[in-house]
């Protein structure tokens, strides 16, 4: 599996003073073989989520990096080849929105949360990263 989920802002709108974002996260296949089995546990500042859909389940809530996030996991059963990718969200049945507005942006810019990512696949080791989310909003 990839050594790091691409991680991007998908789209972004503002209503009023709020900025609203979908989360984008892509997965590829750079192991050398194939794999079946793909899991990807996410944690996302509670503070900020503004809705999730279409998720296989909900993991409640955990702290990371000292900040409580709230977990959602999506698995595949699909196989994967070498140099296939997967797109996690959003699609036409998965979302992950979050929000950013004056008081948010301060509360990102004084504590510096991060959104944990586990990707995890058959017996391999589960790969973990975390995306500072003073890189996910564009104001």
């Amino acid at each position: 599996m990839s050594a790091f989920p691409l991680v991007t802002v998908d789209y972004a709108v503002q209503l009023g003073d709020e900025h609203r974002y979908q989360l984008g996260v892509l997965i590829e296949n750079s192991h050398g073989g194939q794999v079946q089995g793909l899991g990807v546990d996410m944690w996302f500042p509670s503070r900020l989520v503004a809705g999730a859909e279409g998720f296989t389940s909900g993991l409640g809530a955990k702290r990371v990096e000292g900040m409580e996030c709230s977990g959602f996991r999506w698995r595949s059963g699909a196989t994967l080849f070498v140099g296939d990718h997967v797109r996690i969200c959003p699609t036409k049945d998965t979302k992950l929105g979050y929000r950013v507005n004056d008081d948010l942006y301060d509360w990102i810019d004084e504590k510096q949360p991060a959104a944990e990512f586990e990707v995890f696949v058959g017996t391999f080791p589960r790969l973990r990263a975390l995306v500072p989310v003073r890189h996910l909003h564009q104001f």
